[in-house]
């Protein structure tokens, strides 16, 4: 198994993009998730981490228009409508889409 790509890896050109994995983490979202929008401009498709429930649909619509992947653990999932169950992922996901990367 291959480590999990870090600041080094970010910063070098050659490193496959594919393989580069960016999540934040927010105590609550509010507004604020807009914050990791200009960080790590190499990873197009961004994660963040939350442990704020019952989140707006008009916030997780504009979180996907940005590209931002909102990672809830599971047992919040009940706390947001059945749509945006849909498209969430949970922590255990985010860990296997991690490790897939990292292996690759």
């Amino acid at each position: 198994m291959s480590s999990f790509a870090g600041i080094s890896h970010y910063h070098n050109a050659a490193f496959p993009q594919a393989r580069l994995t960016m999540l934040a983490s927010k105590s609550t979202c509010k507004d604020r998730w807009r914050q990791i929008l200009n960080e790590a401009a190499r990873i197009p498709d961004k994660h963040l981490l939350t442990l704020e429930p019952s989140i707006s649909e008009n916030q997780t619509d504009e979180m996907k228009a940005e590209r931002v992947q909102l990672v809830l653990p599971k047992s919040l999932h009940p706390t947001c409508t059945a749509a945006q169950q849909e498209w969430l992922m949970d922590v255990e996901t985010f860990i296997g889409l991690t490790r897939q990367r990292q292996n690759a």
